[in-house]
């Protein structure tokens, strides 16, 4: 069916929605955007190879055989590209703290890799990190932006942004945290639930498009 070929490489052309309007929307950039613009980029090259590698498996080398690694560095990226976005919109979280975020999911997430889980298989563990701190982000920003007591009329990205992704993590993170529940009860389940991950990345990815088609300077820069 054409439908599902199209929904197939939906983890692509999601990802290219924004790119494109960025490119078509003229206006100055800021940046809180650019770590948001330089995920996109690097989602949509390792979308693309996931689903080149699955569509055309057998004419793959060796290391691309298995994709399963590609999700896992999928998920590292968008961690550490929106922790940086958040340090941009300057959350108002004290910088050791933020730092010591970073330092503490990388030291996990070697460990886990480590001795753990292989870096072979998709790893649980790595995307429900990724899921508990994007989301602990997401709900400072908005705590934040109930604190502030004169209300901003003026459109503002970064709100549609987080919107976005606290939409898309909270979604995703119980999907990942009983990943290995799914997998040991039947495989079916996990191919009859990832569409649900698929179809909310793309609602993800249509808010970022709404944010840089409405893209102005956000009041604290």
């Amino acid at each position: 069916m054409l439908f599902k070929q199209i929904f197939d490489w939906s983890e692509v052309w999601a990802a290219a929605i924004p790119l494109i309007v960025f490119i078509l929307k003229k206006g100055q950039s800021y940046n809180y955007l650019y770590p948001v613009l330089y995920y996109l980029i690097v989602a949509f090259c390792i979308n693309l190879t996931i689903d080149i590698s699955w569509k055309y498996k057998p004419y793959m080398p060796t290391f691309l055989q298995d994709n399963n690694f590609l999700y896992n560095v999928h998920s590292i990226v968008r961690l550490y590209f929106f922790i940086w976005f958040f340090r941009c919109i300057r959350l108002h979280l004290n910088k050791i703290f933020q730092n010591t975020v970073i330092y503490i999911s990388a030291l996990c997430i070697i460990i886990n890799f480590l001795f753990f889980e292989p870096f072979s298989q998709i790893s649980p563990v790595t995307f429900a990190l990724e899921g508990f701190i994007l989301l602990y982000y997401c709900v400072t920003f908005f705590l934040g932006v109930l604190r502030k007591e004169e209300a901003n009329t003026k459109f503002d990205p970064s709100l549609v942004i987080v919107t976005g992704l606290i939409i898309f993590e909270a979604v995703s993170f119980p999907i990942f945290l009983f990943f290995d529940t799914l997998m040991k009860e039947s495989e079916n389940s996990v191919f009859q639930i990832w569409p649900i991950h698929n179809i909310f990345y793309i609602i993800f990815c249509l808010f970022i498009a709404r944010a840089f088609y409405g893209r102005v300077k956000y009041a604290n820069h």
